[in-house]
């Protein structure tokens, strides 16, 4: 039989509160299952077990800043997902958890420099984290009519993304 006293037990207990006390949430993770240790203080992220590709992000307190842009309903905007970035458009906001959902546009031409856009037959949503939003954007122009509409930005927006994105991979 093992003996532990009340003092012991809430000794232990305010170390544990303390723990907690000073925890962070990471921003934009609520999507995912896989949490792996890189270090003292980052992890590797994935939304499931099985991905080959993970995020790399840092759990210390200084990258718990919340991100100093403010989004509205409607803003179209670029973001990270899959180590690839996306055009889409801002739909819900989550203050809490530092993160929007966001309508997404799929490319017509991936792979290459034309960047013209089309909105998908279904919804294609997703949270993003705050600090993988790459940048805000002129809402595209629409380039065709009828029943598939295409839409596309202007040279200095798609310069914007990539050099945002090109320091996001850095």
């Amino acid at each position: 039989m093992l003996f532990v006293s009340t003092e012991e037990i809430e000794k232990c207990e305010m170390v544990l509160e303390s723990r907690l006390n000073d925890a962070k949430t990471i921003a934009g993770t609520r999507s995912h299952h896989s949490f792996v240790p890189v270090n003292s203080d980052s992890l590797q992220i994935r939304r499931i077990s099985a991905d080959v590709d993970g995020t790399s992000v840092k759990v210390t307190s200084s990258s718990q800043a919340q991100a100093s842009q403010s989004f509205t309903h409607g803003q179209c905007l670029a973001a990270v997902y899959d180590k690839a970035w996306y055009l889409g458009v801002v739909e819900d906001i989550s203050h809490e958890n530092e993160d929007v959902l966001v309508n997404f546009m799929r490319s017509r031409n991936p792979g290459t420099t034309i960047h013209s856009f089309v909105w998908p037959s279904t919804r294609d949503e997703c949270w993003i984290p705050f600090e993988h939003v790459l940048c805000t954007v002129q809402e595209p122009l629409q380039i065709t009519k009828g029943r598939i509409k295409q839409y596309k930005l202007n040279s200095p927006a798609i310069e914007m993304i990539e050099d945002s994105f090109n320091k996001f991979l850095d």
